[in-house]
């Protein structure tokens, strides 16, 4: 599961109130698309809708590369997940909670916005928040 792979095997739906994730078949299989069980999506939320859900590439030295970095914005956070590959499944690798102690009211996302290694949240009361990826680290981190 990398950004670059030729062709895309998994798809993440939302409804209003929860998300799915889906598996295209593999080989002669090709075209057909099976809902994985909630306890086969690793720590992907399904229990909220998605607001946005990308491939994110990792930042080395002064340019990007391919990784198996995803990240999926829900109404109450930013998650970075990795897919494992022996356990065919995502491993979340770090979250931003919208409600952060350094934000005295309740806040939720609701819009965000992602490229290739930074993501743009716009949180109830009119805060935006930017969080980017950082060299060689699975983590998003805040800018101000």
């Amino acid at each position: 599961m990398n950004a670059t792979d030729r062709y895309n095997s998994l798809i993440l739906v939302s409804t209003v109130n929860e998300s799915h994730l889906f598996r295209f078949g593999e080989g002669a299989d090709a075209s057909t698309l099976r809902r994985m069980e909630t306890t086969h999506v690793g720590g992907v939320i399904t229990d909220q809708p998605t607001l946005a859900f990308s491939n994110f590439y990792r930042r080395q030295a002064k340019e990007y590369v391919n990784s198996s970095l995803v990240v999926q914005i829900v109404p109450t956070g930013a998650y970075l997940f990795e897919w494992d590959s022996i356990m065919n499944t995502y491993v979340e690798r770090m979250k931003w909670p919208a409600a952060p102690p350094a934000i005295p009211t309740p806040v939720v996302v609701v819009a965000a916005c992602v490229n290739a290694s930074q993501v743009a949240l716009a949180l109830s009361g009119g805060i935006i928040v930017w969080l980017s990826i950082e060299s060689n680290k699975a983590n998003l981190e805040l800018k101000s």
